[in-house]
């Protein structure tokens, strides 16, 4: 142990830091030690051992996972385990430590910024089998500060226990970064869900759709064809002014299905002579074209309508259970007193 303290002085604390493949290793890890049975519910964490979205929570992770290896390897660090002379931190990222270890680590890799290189991330830069009172006794001068000082922006990453802010480190955490003039950004869900959660619902609606149109392409009745056709040009062109007027999630996704719906069914309204050009034999895209771009175009909407629904979820989850700083609990009761001390003429 003395070893790894040694360590942790000689490697400044800006340099605690890991990179995203060191994420990405991190998690499959964690699934192998679940896997293999190496990690257990506890009756603070009952986790599913199946589920790869949320998964045990960093308290759990920690006990059984990080401080295990970190001891058998020397009691360092997890970031200095894997670089032992340090990696100079460009990110910060604050946490409350509730959350599930995938849905922290996909989130963090979603978000990571393109120019930034090192996270630190106090789960995995301090030695959690140290005792670091001492360095975290004056919390202008903690790791946490000299970190965050040299990042470039802050990230902070919502669970859906409570705010992060609930936290007294984390709410220090942004009043530093906002008197360092730091970037502050939130972290999201991954944004591949989101596309594949619109086209599990769309495309459903586009093979119904098209099918109902070729039935009625075969439909004798000339008049019918015509009012169906009418009520579908119609519902498609109220589809796309509502689509890119309204703001309500509810409303916005009828209107998406309802848009996809009706170019799909225009897309199937040819016959053989008006699909080719007379004599030419070429396909008539000029009529075409557009109802394949419209169905494109209510795809990608509804995609961003989720998005933008994940990311003010996110922002509803930092100020969830979040009552102000003065609320902010602390572990350890002097750490509570010197961040108070510190800040009580700098907030409300």
């Amino acid at each position: 142990m003395l070893k790894a303290m040694q360590l942790h002085s000689k490697i400044s604390a800006d340099r605690w830091c890991v990179t995203q493949e060191d994420l990405k290793t991190l998690r499959e890890d964690v699934c192998r030690a679940i896997e293999e049975r190496r990690m257990h519910k506890t009756d603070m964490d009952n986790f599913n051992k199946a589920d790869r979205e949320c998964g045990p929570s960093i308290y759990t992770v920690n006990e059984q996972f990080i401080k295990p290896v970190t001891w058998n390897a020397g009691g360092m660090s997890w970031a200095l385990m894997l670089h032992p002379g340090g990696l100079l931190c460009d990110l910060f990222v604050t946490h409350a430590w509730q959350e599930g270890i995938f849905e922290f680590i996909d989130k963090v890799l979603q978000s990571w910024p393109g120019d930034a290189r090192h996270a630190w991330c106090c789960m995995l830069a301090n030695p959690q089998n140290l005792d670091i009172s001492s360095l975290i006794s004056t919390p202008r001068t903690s790791p946490f500060a000299i970190a965050l000082k040299s990042a470039t922006c802050v990230l902070a990453v919502p669970n859906n226990k409570a705010s992060i802010y609930t936290r007294l480190w984390c709410s220090y955490e942004v009043f530093l970064a906002i008197e360092f003039d730091k970037i502050i950004l939130t972290a999201t869900k991954p944004r591949t869900r989101n596309k594949l959660v619109a086209s599990g619902q769309l495309i459903p609606v586009i093979l119904v759709s098209a099918t109902a149109g070729v039935v009625l392409l075969a439909t004798p009745l000339a008049t019918v064809r015509a009012v169906v056709d009418s009520v579908a040009w119609y519902t498609f062109m109220i589809a796309v002014i509502a689509s890119l007027s309204l703001d309500n999630f509810f409303v916005r996704r009828c209107i998406n299905h309802f848009g996809v719906c009706a170019a799909s069914f225009q897309m199937t309204q040819f016959n053989t002579e008006s699909f080719f050009d007379h004599g030419e034999g070429y396909p008539n895209v000029f009529r075409l074209a557009p109802w394949i771009l419209a169905v494109m175009f209510f795809i990608a909407s509804e995609i961003d309508r989720i998005e933008l629904q994940t990311v003010l979820e996110e922002a509803k989850q930092l100020r969830f259970g979040y009552n102000g700083i003065a609320n902010s609990e602390c572990a350890r009761e002097a750490d509570e007193e010197k961040i108070r001390r510190e800040i009580a003429d700098k907030v409300d």
